[in-house]
């Protein structure tokens, strides 16, 4: 009898614990209102200093999702900056989905429909 083939090793997390944390809190439901993955991540401007008038990208989950290239920033003029997701963040969410701890399906359906949506037909 042939000796058990060695279990595959788990895909890693494609995001760290904060910053699961951080699309958790930004994509729940606040009021009863859903807020869509296009609207992104919405962040605040430097008011003041060398920085005036840049996004600020103080929240360490956000410096690093964009350094990994899983978010972009889109700075629209006269509105607020927003961080919003690449191909591959999207593809690190799907597999974040896998997950039913990390996005549970009974308070994250909007989230888990729309990236079903974003595949389109296979």
């Amino acid at each position: 009898m042939p000796p058990p083939a060695d279990p595959q090793p788990a895909d890693p997390a494609p995001f760290t614990a904060a910053e699961r944390s951080l699309i958790r809190s930004e994509f729940r439901a606040r009021g009863g209102q859903t807020y869509p993955l296009d609207d992104g991540i919405w962040l605040h401007r430097w008011a003041g200093g060398p920085l005036k008038g840049q996004p600020k990208l103080n929240r360490t989950a956000i410096r690093t999702l964009l350094e990994r290239g899983l978010i972009e920033i889109v700075d629209p003029p006269g509105r607020l900056p927003f961080a919003r997701f690449t191909r591959a963040g999207l593809e690190g969410l799907r597999h974040m989905a896998r997950d039913r701890r990390s996005l549970p399906p009974d308070e994250r359906a909007h989230l888990l429909a729309e990236l079903d949506a974003k595949r389109g037909p296979e």
